[in-house]
C-alpha cells in the first residue's frame, strides 16, 4: 500500500573521478526537478549532499557517513524511485537503499534518463504556456 508524501530518489554517486561525481549529480537534479515540478514530490539525498559539499567543506558525501540520515527520509517517503544511470546497480549505497526499501515494505519504481528528459521536455513546456 502506497502512502501520500514524497519519493526518494536512488541514484549512483561516489566516484573517484570529479567528472562522473558532477554528472552524476545533474542527472539526479535535473531528475529530482522534473518530478517535483510535474506533481511528483521527491527528495533526492544526492542533490543535497552534493549541495552540502559544496558549502561545508570537507563534509563527506560516501554512503556510510549518510546511511542513518538516508534511511530515516526512505523510512518517511512513501517510495524508492531508482534512477537507472550508469553504475546504478553497481552502487553500493543504491544497492542498500532498494533493499532497505523491500525490508520496510515500500513499493520501488524505476526511471530511465530518457523518461526524466521526456518529463523535463513537458514541464518547460507548461512553464512557457
Amino acid at each position: 500500500m502506497d502512502k501520500q508524501g514524497y519519493w526518494y530518489l536512488a541514484s549512483p554517486y561516489t566516484s573517484r573521478w570529479p567528472r562522473e561525481r558532477e554528472e552524476r549529480f545533474r542527472c539526479a537534479a535535473l531528475a529530482a526537478a522534473a518530478l517535483c515540478l510535474s506533481g511528483t514530490p521527491t527528495h533526492s539525498p544526492i542533490v543535497e549532499g552534493h549541495a552540502l559539499s559544496k558549502v561545508v567543506l570537507g563534509i563527506r558525501t560516501d554512503h556510510a557517513t549518510w546511511w542513518q540520515t538516508n534511511k530515516a527520509k526512505i523510512k518517511g517517503s512513501c517510495g524508492l524511485m531508482i534512477l537507472q544511470i550508469d553504475g546504478w546497480d553497481k552502487s553500493e549505497g543504491v544497492l542498500a537503499e532498494i533493499a532497505y526499501a523491500k525490508h520496510i515494505g515500500l513499493t520501488t519504481k524505476f526511471i530511465t534518463m530518457e523518461e526524466v528528459e521526456t518529463l523535463w521536455r513537458q514541464v518547460v513546456k507548461e512553464m512557457a504556456a
